[in-house]
Parts: structure tokens; C-alpha cells; sequence
């Protein structure tokens, strides 16, 4: 025998589920979050720095030939953070693709990875030359042709720079993109392995949500 239901709200306002012809269940996106939320998202921006804080230094052009240097951006003491987007500039006068900035490309490269409490996921071990960066973003943003494809005039003075754009949901197929769990040691990190200090500019803005 069979028994029909329905699906009710569940707060006492008796409004039922919908189905259509279809067998379609209807929803409705509304142009706001639920008004019942109890936590809001902060939006995050913050740069890679020396110490993983706000505060530190974000300018990742150094000398890691010898030691090793860590760029980062750390876990929040209290909240989730949600790293989406990881915009980069590397600006230098006469820049090519396959160089870095317009140097010779590096000979070990950098590192990025995503640090959990379950380990390390390297997301990029040889980031060489400018072009090792704007295939990671996967062509993206894309602009220019031939010899100045993704390539930005007067980026910084006169020079001329790439500005790829990581977008880790597209990316990796995670909608809310790289997690760093409130109070742990949850990082995301680019390691210089070689002299990159020869160049304008070089950095990485972060961009994401705090829960």
C-alpha cells in the first residue's frame, strides 16, 4: 500500500515541497544567504609574507639559493579560512615567457604547497620561468598576442609583467577552494629554492573566505 507524504519546512510554517510534471523538485535561489544564518563570511585578503601574518613581508623577491625561504599565509587562530584565488605579479623590464622575469629561467624553481595536519600536497614543485606560472593558472587571465601574450605593460615604472591568476576552485574542482582549519598549523606556501631577487616585482595576494 502506498503511503503519501510530503516534505514540510520544519519551523511550523506548514509550507510543503513542490514537485513538478517532471518529477522536478522545485527550489527557488534567492539573491541573498539565508536569513537564518548564524555565521557570516569575512572576506580575505592577504599577501604571502615572510612570517605567514598580515603583517609581514610580502615581497618574495630573495635569495633562497642557499637557505631555503618560506612564503605564506597561516591558519587563523579562531576562524576557517577558504584560500579561492591566489593572484601573482612578476614584473621585470624586457620580460618573456619562457624567462624568469626577464632573466634566465630559475634552476630549481619554487614550491607551492598546501600544508594539513594530514600532510603535504604539492601542488607545484618547478616553478622555473614566467610561463611555469601561467600554465598553473591555466592560461588565465588571458590577453595579448604573440610575443606579448599575457603579458602587462608598465606593471611597475616601465616594466612589463605577468599576472596569472590561480583559481583554486576551477582548478582542483573544490568549490570553496584550499582549507586552513582554525588553531592549526594549516598553511599555504611558496618556497624560493634559487637567487630570484634580480626582478621588479614579486608577490601572491590571496583571496578567499573566513568562517
Amino acid at each position: 500500500m502506498a503511503v503519501d507524504g510530503a516534505i514540510l519546512d520544519g519551523h511550523g510554517g506548514g509550507y510543503r515541497a513542490k514537485v513538478d510534471p517532471e518529477g522536478s523538485l522545485n527550489m527557488v535561489v534567492h539573491p541573498h544567504p539565508p536569513l537564518t544564518e548564524t555565521r557570516e563570511g569575512i572576506p580575505l585578503v592577504q599577501y604571502l609574507t615572510d612570517d605567514g601574518l598580515a603583517t609581514g613581508d610580502r615581497d618574495m623577491r630573495t635569495d633562497g639559493s642557499v637557505n631555503n625561504v618560506s612564503y605564506y599565509i597561516s591558519a587563523h587562530p579562531t576562524l576557517d579560512m577558504y584560500i579561492q584565488t591566489m593572484s601573482i605579479v612578476i614584473a621585470d623590464a624586457g620580460a618573456s615567457l619562457n624567462e624568469w622575469g626577464a632573466q634566465s629561467a630559475l634552476t630549481n624553481g619554487m614550491k607551492l604547497t598546501w600544508s594539513t595536519l594530514e600532510g603535504e600536497v604539492v601542488i607545484n614543485n618547478e616553478l622555473k620561468s614566467n610561463w611555469d606560472f601561467v600554465r598553473m593558472a591555466l592560461g588565465y587571465p588571458a590577453f595579448g598576442t604573440g610575443t606579448n601574450s599575457f603579458k602587462a605593460n608598465n606593471v611597475i615604472g616601465g616594466s612589463e609583467g605577468f599576472i596569472p591568476i590561480m583559481r583554486f576552485k576551477d582548478m582542483f574542482g573544490m568549490p570553496w577552494g584550499f582549507k586552513l582549519r582554525a588553531g592549526t598549523t594549516d598553511r599555504i606556501t611558496m618556497l624560493v629554492r634559487d637567487d630570484n631577487s634580480n626582478i621588479d616585482q614579486f608577490d601572491a595576494l590571496c583571496l578567499g573566505v573566513c568562517f
